[in-house]
């Protein structure tokens, strides 16, 4: 059946509060998945609510879509690949794609005058990744829009500039509890030690690990300490910038000025970079904190919620008589949480 310009089974997703979903094929559904630094477009087997995309109507027959924090899908070429990402806060030609109708279905071509398509991974089982690459469109170029998930406004997330000034961080300066901050994926930042090194990742469950002291500055940047004392800064290896905790002595280097967006906070490093969590970076399947981005995006952002570090006791001695003399040493070990890189 040959194809039909026009929107079809789209037209009613159109200006939709809840979104549109596409179904593929092999009944996969599209999602954005983050590998590495950039966040791809893949066919996963389970829906959840990050499948869902909103559709807008351009006047020439083509379409473009947003994911739920309203970056653009794009096609974008990487290394002779034609892959559709998620990147995009300005769109431009790339992220404009001609619609076309077939078995009820919608039908996606590219700028680069490629077909959008299923394509299943020879090396990898089960990998489904969306790609501009079918001169001719076949069964796995058709995509069955359903209606989304999108029921929340609070999914919405800003696509503005980040704000500079402290916002929700500005009541944990001098609390003796410390703040603990929560990444975009639910997890908490915590200093683990990998090959000898302290890096700040990012780990599913909080622990007594997890809590920080931030020192005000008064110039719209903060100091952050562990529980030990020792700073957080920005280090360079071999090209990257992972952000550790190994400084007694405080330096540029530890010094990040804050930015507010969403009710939450960003850090941007002494390099002009933002703090983000980052895939894979130093150690495979691992969720670092690295000084690396240009643009702030949904990564970058932290939630601060109070911490649980003990409060401080003054200890007042007792007299002793003059003929005894004692002497009490209190020692008191750290010890991080480690795990092999």
């Amino acid at each position: 059946m040959s194809l039909t310009p026009g929107y079809g089974p789209l037209e009613a997703f159109f200006g939709s509060a809840s979104g549109v979903t596409f179904q593929a094929d092999n009944g996969g559904f599209m999602c954005p998945i983050a590998k590495g630094q950039f966040l791809g477009i893949e066919l996963l087997k389970n829906r959840n609510w990050a499948c869902t995309l909103l559709a807008e109507k351009l006047p020439n027959g083509k379409a473009r879509l947003t994911d739920v924090r309203g970056f653009y899908l794009k096609r974008a070429e990487r290394n002779g690949r034609q892959l559709i990402q998620v990147q995009k806060m300005t769109p431009d030609a790339s992220c404009e794609f001609q619609v076309f109708t077939r078995n009820g279905k919608v039908i996606f071509k590219a700028d680069n005058g490629l077909f959008l398509s299923r394509y299943s991974s020879p090396v990898i089982k089960d990998l489904n990744t969306l790609e501009a690459c079918k001169s001719a469109a076949d069964v796995s170029s058709e995509f069955l829009p359903i209606i989304g998930e999108r029921k929340l406004p609070s999914l919405v997330i800003s696509r503005a500039a980040p704000t500079p000034g402290y916002g929700p961080l500005e009541v944990f300066f001098n609390a003796y509890e410390g703040v603990s901050f929560r990444s975009d994926d639910g997890g908490y930042l915590s200093p683990v030690e990998r090959s000898g090194f302290t890096c700040v990742e990012i780990v599913r469950q909080k622990n007594q690990f997890c809590y920080f002291l931030v020192e005000n500055l008064a110039n719209g940047k903060v100091r952050f300490r562990d529980s030990r004392g020792f700073y957080l800064r920005r280090t360079d290896r071999s090209g990257r910038y992972p952000i550790e905790v190994r400084q007694m002595t405080p330096d540029a280097s530890c010094e990040f000025q804050v930015f507010t967006r969403n009710r939450r906070v960003i850090f941007r490093g002494d390099n002009g970079l933002f703090l983000s969590r980052f895939r894979g970076g130093l150690y495979p399947k691992v969720h670092t904190l690295e000084s690396v981005k240009k643009d702030a995006d949904m990564y970058c952002e932290l939630l601060p919620e109070a911490g649980h570090l003990p409060k401080p006791t003054v200890v007042t001695p007792t007299p002793t008589p003059p003929t005894t003399t004692t002497t009490t040493t209190t020692r008191v070990e750290y010890y991080y949480y480690t795990e092999d890189a």
